[in-house]
This record gives C-alpha cells, sequence and structure tokens, in this order.
C-alpha cells in the first residue's frame, strides 16, 4: 500500500474537505445531464405502474409496492452504476487516484470522501425525484400512507449501503468483468431473487423456499424499507430492513478494504 507521511488531524479534515469540494464542483458540472437522466426515469416508471399496468385490470393497490420497489430501486442502481463505471475508468486511465494517496491523509479519509460524495450527488438527484413520484401516485393510490421520518431514514441507509456496494464493485473486480457480467451475473439476480417486484409475504405464500432465500438479498430489504415507509399493508419489520441493509453495508465495506489491497498493493 501507499505510504503516506503521517498528518495531524485538523490537516487530514482539511485535505478532506477540500475533496469533498472538488467532488462537488464535479458533480455541478453534470448536474442537469443527471436530473434529465432521472427525470426522464420517474416519468417513464410512473407512466407505466400508473397508467399502462391497470389497463390490464391490475389494480393500483397491488402496483404500489412495485412502484416503490422497481422505481425507487432503478433510480439509485443506475447512480451507482454509473458512479462504479467512472470510478473504474479513473483507476484504469486517469489513475487521478494514485494523486489522491500522496496527499497528507490517510487513504481512507479519501474512500470515505468518494462515498459521501456519491450520496450527495445521489440525495441532489433522487430525493425530489422520488418525492414528487410518491406524491403523484398517492393521487390515484388508496393505499399510500407516508411516514416521513421512517422514509428519511431508510433513504440515507439506502444511500449508504449502495454507495459502498459500487465502490467494493469498483476495486474487487477488473473492468471487463465489470463491463460484461456485472448486470447479468450480480445485478439482475439481485432483483430478480428477493422481493423486489412483489412483497416478502406474496413471495411468502407463494414459496417459503424461496422467500426464505431473499432474506439473504440485501434489496429485500431495500424494497420492504421503502414499502414500510410509505405504503399501508403488511411488510418486513421497519427496524429489521434498516439493520440488515446497514449489516450488508459493513459487509461491503469489509470487501472494499480487501479490493483496495489487492487493486492498490497487489504483491
Amino acid at each position: 500500500m501507499y505510504h503516506i507521511l503521517p498528518t495531524l488531524p485538523k490537516n487530514s479534515f482539511r485535505v478532506f474537505c477540500y475533496l469533498l469540494y472538488r467532488n462537488f464542483l464535479d458533480t455541478k458540472s453534470r448536474l442537469r445531464s443527471l436530473i434529465i437522466d432521472g427525470l426522464l426515469l420517474m416519468f417513464v416508471d410512473t407512466f407505466l405502474i400508473a397508467r399502462l399496468f391497470p389497463l390490464f385490470n391490475i389494480p393500483l393497490e397491488f402496483l404500489a409496492p412495485l412502484f416503490v420497489a422497481d422505481t425507487f430501486l432503478m433510480l439509485l442502481f443506475i447512480q451507482g452504476d454509473t458512479f462504479c463505471l467512472r470510478m473504474v475508468l479513473d483507476v484504469i486511465n486517469n489513475r487521478f487516484i494514485y494523486y489522491n494517496l500522496t496527499l497528507p491523509i490517510h487513504w481512507s479519509w479519501i474512500f470515505l470522501s468518494f462515498c459521501i460524495s456519491f450520496m450527495i450527488e445521489t440525495t441532489v438527484i433522487s430525493l425530489p425525484l422520488m418525492t414528487f413520484g410518491t406524491y403523484f401516485f398517492s393521487t390515484m393510490a388508496p393505499n399510500i400512507s407516508i411516514k416521513w421520518g421512517f422514509f428519511v431514514l431508510h433513504y440515507f441507509v439506502a444511500l449508504f449501503f449502495i454507495s459502498t456496494f459500487f465502490l467494493s464493485v469498483t476495486f474487487r473486480y477488473p473492468y471487463s468483468w465489470i463491463e460484461n457480467n456485472l448486470w447479468p451475473r450480480l445485478l439482475l439476480p439481485m432483483f430478480c431473487i428477493g422481493a423486489t417486484t412483489a412483497t416478502w409475504y406474496q413471495v411468502f405464500n407463494f414459496s417459503p423456499l424461496l422467500a426464505y432465500i431473499g432474506l439473504l438479498n440485501p434489496l429485500t430489504y431495500f424494497a420492504e424499507g421503502f414499502r414500510y415507509a410509505l405504503l399501508s399493508g403488511h411488510y418486513l419489520p421497519f427496524f429489521v430492513s434498516v439493520s440488515m441493509l446497514f449489516l450488508a453495508s459493513l459487509v461491503n465495506i469489509f470487501l472494499l478494504y480487501r479490493g483496495i489491497l489487492k487493486r492498490l498493493d497487489p504483491v
């Protein structure tokens, strides 16, 4: 691993703040494009679920859990996937991260700045869109019951999970694997095996074995937590969802640490 000269905590924090500021300027330069992408996704998903699906005689109260899970998952995971590709290309081509590692700051601060910058960027884009989409859907669906405190708590735990997950992917796998295999081998099974398109109890009624397997999938807790916070109905307990998602984030941090050691100091 790169050896960095010891620094005072206050100097490390100052450099950390400059790194956040630099990342904020980068986000600001891309903000218009990011908002347009998020608006298109939210509009298409909302129109599809709220307007088109009812034409197939699917009641809106059954579509609300799908909207909360599918739309929010896609919005946040597309942001995470873009973040992952930017990081990988930087490591491969620009190698700007190696410059960061020469700064008078411990390397853990650098990766913390990446994580916080992603969370800030995604919050600026997704939180207004998710709030607007939920309000729009609530004008048609009878089972929208928003608990704002639970929603905000689960939202930031979900962001923490996504940021640590995609950071760990960036440093665990080579670019060729991420480009060709990330979605079909990792993300698609996570979307399909779990309570993402149906609630966990609906999956349990269909197949208890599949439901219990889905408990190993962090996206089950991602989806069920948002459903509990935004809808009325029978879902996994909220604090179980939050706790398991936070635990999955800690696993991501451990995998990220091992990936950093392997990528930046392969010998």
